[in-house]
């Protein structure tokens, strides 16, 4: 069953995607080299960081902190930007991540490829919409687009980072529902470059359909 849903999803990606022969190029160019605009809007937020930051003089939570991220698709920017001021707070060390969906992306992406990079790579996507707006013209070919422009940027950082891979290890915390056939809960907090295991866990999270380590999850 699971094959042949993937076939299926994959045959409709094939026609959700044909105008989109560069966009694969493009992104994967732009994950390497950033262009100049999202450079520019990364510098920009991350100052605004640091002047919110010196602002807090007291903050109400301090000291040692473990921080859960909910999910919700590319709300993970308001994250994004929250994670840009509190790794700025001299009160506040967060320790360990842990969440389901982007909330289990979007740290896995700080902790493994830095701040800078990060943000960079988001803005970057923004910039890819705007270049191939027919592609993101619907909900269903955007959610398609963005899931396998996903998939590229998974591979490409698992073998981009796959020494640092290990700096994740009983940080960041992902959860993945894993059919057992029942539904079941799957906490991934180890990652190996080794059969692709960290790609895997990283979509596992945050897509609708991936296998990890032999088991159909979401």
């Amino acid at each position: 069953f699971a094959s042949r849903f993937k076939a299926a999803l994959g045959m409709l990606g094939v026609v959700l995607s044909l105008a989109t022969a560069g966009g694969d190029d493009t992104w994967t160019a732009y994950l390497t080299t950033p262009p100049a605009l999202a450079l520019n809007l990364t510098d920009q937020l991350l100052t605004r960081a640091d002047q919110l930051a010196a602002g807090v003089t007291s903050p109400q939570v301090s000291g040692d902190v473990d921080l859960v991220v909910s999910g919700g698709g590319n709300f993970d920017a308001y994250y994004m930007g929250a994670q840009t001021v509190f790794s700025r707070v001299k009160d506040l060390t967060v320790h360990r991540y842990s969440g389901a969906s982007a909330g289990g992306m979007m740290p896995y992406e700080f902790v493994l490829k830095g701040e800078k990079t990060t943000v960079a790579s988001h803005f970057s996507y923004g910039e890819l919409c705007s270049q191939y707006p027919d592609s993101f013209s619907s909900f269903l070919s955007a959610a398609y687009e963005q899931d396998h422009h996903w998939r590229l940027m998974a591979g490409w950082q698992t073998q981009q980072y796959g020494p640092q891979l290990a700096q994740l290890n009983g940080v960041v915390y992902v959860a993945l529902t894993c059919f057992t056939p029942l539904p079941t809960l799957e906490w991934v907090h180890n990652y190996t470059a080794a059969g692709d295991q960290a790609t895997q866990a990283f979509m596992g999270t945050g897509t609708y359909i991936e296998m990890y380590q032999g088991k159909l999850c979401s």
